[in-house]
This record gives structure tokens, C-alpha cells and sequence, in this order.
């Protein structure tokens, strides 16, 4: 896996200190890329390391709506207020737990995002579960929930084949038996375009793990129904490691 890509989103006013923050922010060993946005045009990039960076001032207390309004929307995405008219780093009314952080100098800025990029693992491997009935997905999805996956569902072949052409999946796991797509149609057309992504084939049919069609699409594995927490887990937890 290649390094990840860390997007930096510079929130601040024009003719600021833009510039110098990108300096102090920039690593010629990372993979860093710099926006420059303000809260109506913040956009995420769901397959990268996030982080906004907000210049502010003590004399217009705008931007502590602008971070709750960030915040409300992305919970989880780092937020670092940088403003040199404090006299001291301190959290904001206690809120560093939700990754609000306060910073009064560009060397702060620099050494707390470092520490961040250094304890980021990197992104959640995803899954994507592909069947036609809503009770598996939702079985799927419950024996998987406390794995360290991100899980994607898909109720149709169509459905699967568009988030993969959004998304970067690490596995998909199909039923076979499905209306409109049929399971080996999406392996077939899966592999028209990736050759090596992992597939299994989860099917009521036992017959079906040495079907012909399956080897002939290179389907990496096979696991019958009805589907064991355990065994699911743990051939998943093989082919991820390989």
C-alpha cells in the first residue's frame, strides 16, 4: 500500500499567513497536498488523512461557529486553530477530545500535526457485501461490527459495480443467486477491470465452491451458507493478511 495522502484544508483569510503555513506544514517525505478553502467550499476527500487547518483572531470570534459547524458535519475530522494572539496553547473550553486543537505559533502547528500523521494508522481496509436480501446484508454487517473493516453493503450487482468505480475496496464478498445481475456476471465484469482484488463467493449452493465458472473468474475463496461468524472472520482476516 502506497503512503497516505494527507490534505491539508487551509481555512483563512486573504492576504494572511496562507503561505507560511503551507511551509511549515510541508514535508518533502510526505504525500501532503494544500487546500485553500473557507467554510462554504470544504470538501472532504473520503480516501485521504483530512485536516483543517483555521487561522483566527481574538478580536472576531467568527471562527469558533465556523469549527462547530465543521465539527456538526465531520465529527471526526481534525480541526487545529491557529492563532498567534494567545498567549499560550491551551484546549478550547475543553473540547480537544473531539480533535479541536489551539495552536499560537507555526512551530506548534507543525509538531502537533506531526504527532498526528505519526500515530495514523493507515485508512480501514473496506469490504464490500454484495446480496439481495436485506436480512444477510444485515447479518453481514452484525457478525462483522466489531472487526477493524470498514463495511460497504450492496442489494444488487449494479449497486456494487458503482461503488467500486467511488470507492478503493480492499475484498468483495457476493451471493451468487441474485435478479437483474447474477453472481458470476459481477465477478465476471469485476475482473474485467481488477484481475487481483480478492473475491468470495458466499452461496447456499455447496456445489458451487468447485464450479467451473468460479475458478474460470479467479474467485478467491468460497464460503457456504448459512454463513458462521467465526469462519467468515477468520478466512477474511487470511486473505487481508496475505
Amino acid at each position: 500500500m502506497g503512503k497516505l495522502k494527507v490534505v491539508f484544508h487551509v481555512l483563512a483569510e486573504k492576504g494572511s499567513q496562507i503561505k507560511l503555513i503551507e511551509q511549515a506544514l510541508e514535508d518533502k517525505d510526505d504525500n501532503i497536498a494544500f487546500v485553500s478553502e473557507t467554510i462554504e467550499t470544504l470538501r472532504i476527500s473520503a480516501n485521504d488523512l483530512n485536516i483543517v487547518v483555521l487561522q483566527a483572531t481574538l478580536s472576531n470570534l467568527e471562527w469558533l461557529d465556523e469549527v462547530m459547524t465543521i465539527k456538526q458535519e465531520h465529527p471526526d475530522l481534525p480541526v487545529f486553530v491557529y492563532c498567534p494572539e494567545i498567549g499560550s496553547e491551551e484546549s478550547i473550553a475543553g473540547l480537544e477530545n473531539k480533535l479541536i486543537f489551539l495552536v499560537n505559533d507555526l512551530n506548534s502547528l507543525r509538531e502537533r500535526t506531526r504527532e498526528m500523521l505519526n500515530k495514523t494508522e493507515e485508512p480501514k481496509k473496506r469490504i464490500l457485501l454484495v446480496d439481495d436480501d436485506e436480512n444477510t446484508l444485515n447479518s453481514y454487517v452484525r457478525m462483522l461490527r466489531k472487526t477493524p473493516w470498514e463495511i460497504l453493503t450492496a442489494s444488487s450487482g449494479k449497486t456494487a459495480l458503482d461503488i467500486l468505480k467511488e470507492n478503493s475496496i480492499q475484498l468483495v464478498i457476493t451471493d451468487i443467486k441474485m435478479p437483474e445481475m447474477h453472481g458470476i456476471e459481477l465477478v465476471s465484469k469485476i475482473r474485467a477491470h481488477d484481475t487481483k482484488l480478492p473475491i468470495v463467493v458466499c452461496s447456499g449452493y455447496h456445489g458451487m465452491k468447485d464450479d467451473q465458472n468460479l475458478q474460470l473468474h479467479g474467485v478467491t475463496d468460497f464460503v457456504a451458507k448459512p454463513v458462521e461468524p467465526d469462519v467468515l472472520k477468520n478466512k477474511l482476516n487470511e486473505i487481508l493478511r496475505a
